[in-house]
């Protein structure tokens, strides 16, 4: 550096991270990345933003999320013995872009498309878009999209949040109220104690086969390359929330296990059966409250509840399925002095591995504003690629501003349509019959 030259260092210039070979989960969601062309590897978070956002804004904000987190500056590289990170992408090498659209913009194309779009897990395993409104140019979507073994559904939600952070912090000049993400577990220890049947050959064979348990309607198999991620959305509006929080409360329910026992209600009116459903819900097991910063702060492993409900037939039984989904869900969540125990429908999978009706439930707490913000988070959308038939749907729903947005993923044209527009109509219709 030339004498006055008053830029800063790069801190990580001369200096290597060693390269690390990926664990079991990683290597499975390298695996399934590869073989649906991103499929559920690829995690997208959108937010509608409004306030003074541009592209080299969010460039800057992204350089600072490149240092600090060195799992930003890793790709995959696969070698005799396995794939490993390698932790050498230079910041300009991560796809960040930026485009202009007219009139009303459709998010939900964009999404749509961004999560069918693999990574080139040999370059990066991130990427950001940003999406401007030509009419209104305070209104901007930013995606936000990481590949699954370098994260998962509630850090991804965090990495934007943080990236909005970042713009804030640029333009203010100071540093901006918001939690940072943390240093998680060991994770090989972590990824040791799961249950092997969740993640056995078997299971990760059964991906993609384009056959699903139960009575859902699904066509003929179609290759992973014809097969497309699509998404509905709808929004419980305040009113309507708060009426919903205030009776799970009274219940001794959560809005998760709630939203769990919905999911089971609807799939049993339409599938006129009992069967073995799995809902999934990831949880971040992170220990907030520290902000040291380490090799593996921007992951942490996804736990996930398994449920084999009985027939809900009434009030008292749809709260108490709403009640032992929660409790199953901190169960198979493991604390710093615990190992994971596994679940009794992971225990049944192991002697009977036959694959479940199921579906992931992603329920994420009130996404608040950023103090000082010249923005506005008017909606966070999370979404995970599908391109897969071993679960029908990604179900995610984040408070924002006191609403409830809740979206649906699945894949086209595995899942019919007409099945897929009765299921959201079933969903809609129990909340709104719960809170009479």
């Amino acid at each position: 550096m030339a004498p006055g030259d008053n830029r800063k260092a790069d801190p990580h210039k001369g200096s290597q991270i060693p390269e690390k070979q990926l664990g079991s989960i990683e290597t499975y969601f390298h695996r399934i990345h590869n073989e649906l062309s991103g499929g559920p590897a690829v995690l997208c978070i959108s937010a509608r933003i409004a306030g003074p956002l541009d592209i080299q804004l969010v460039k800057q904000s992204c350089r600072r999320l490149w240092e600090r987190h060195p799992l930003l500056r890793a790709r995959i590289s696969v070698k005799e013995n396995g794939p490993y990170f390698i932790f050498d992408v230079p910041c300009n090498r991560i796809p960040i872009h930026s485009v202009f659209e007219l009139g009303k913009t459709d998010i939900r194309t964009f999404v749509e498309r961004e999560t069918d779009l693999a990574f080139d897990s040999t370059r990066h395993l991130w990427k950001v878009l940003l999406i401007t409104d030509k009419v209104k140019l305070d209104k901007h979507y930013l995606i936000v999209c990481t590949h699954r073994s370098i994260s998962d559904p509630l850090c991804t939600v965090n990495l934007a949040r943080e990236m909005i952070a970042g713009c804030v912090e640029i333009l203010s000049g100071r540093a901006a109220d918001v939690d940072l993400l943390p240093v998680c577990p060991n994770f090989e220890e972590i990824a040791a104690s799961i249950p092997e049947s969740l993640f056995s050959e078997k299971s990760i064979d059964r991906v993609g086969q384009g056959k699903m348990i139960g009575q859902i309607p699904c066509h003929e198999p179609a290759p992973v390359i014809r097969r497309h991620t699509r998404i509905r959305s709808h929004t419980i509006e305040p009113a309507r929330l708060k009426e919903l929080q205030t009776l799970c409360s009274s219940e001794k329910a959560t809005m998760r296990g709630t939203l769990a026992a919905v999911t089971v209600m609807a799939l049993q009116q339409q599938l006129k059966d009992n069967p073995l459903i799995e809902i999934q819900t990831p949880c971040s097991i992170r220990k907030f409250g520290t902000l040291e910063i380490g090799e593996d702060e921007i992951r942490s492993l996804t736990y996930n509840a398994h449920i084999r409900p009985e027939n809900i037939t009434d009030r008292a039984s749809f709260w108490k399925c709403a009640r032992d989904y929660e409790t199953a869900l901190l169960r198979s969540a493991p604390d710093k002095d615990r190992q994971v125990s596994a679940s009794p429908v992971a225990e049944d999978l192991k002697a009977n591995p036959v694959l479940p009706l199921s579906c992931s439930l992603l329920y994420a707490n009130e996404i608040g504003p950023i103090q000082g913000s010249p923005f506005t988070i008017e909606n966070f959308l999370f979404v995970s690629g599908r391109r897969s038939a071993s679960q029908f749907m990604f179900i995610s729903a984040m408070p924002v501003h006191g609403s409830l947005p809740v979206t649906y993923a699945y894949t086209s044209p595995l899942l019919d349509e007409v099945w897929v527009d009765r299921f959201i109509k079933n969903f809609v219709q129990i909340i709104d019959k719960i809170i009479k």
